[in-house]
């Protein structure tokens, strides 16, 4: 699962990174993938900054 932020910087210009690739164990469900990607962003400390996934 590639996991990927965009945004636009104070300057208004279109940031973007790869934040992680993240390896799947199991099936390719949407519960798992959920799963992933939400730990994802507690890693990163995104979860209160997440608009629209």
């Amino acid at each position: 699962l590639g996991i990927t932020a965009h945004w636009i910087s104070e300057n208004w210009k279109l940031k973007k990174i790869t934040l992680e690739f993240h390896h799947l164990k199991g099936p390719h469900s949407g519960e798992n993938l959920a799963k992933a990607f939400f730990q994802v962003l507690k890693e990163y400390k995104l979860l209160i900054k997440v608009n629209l996934i």
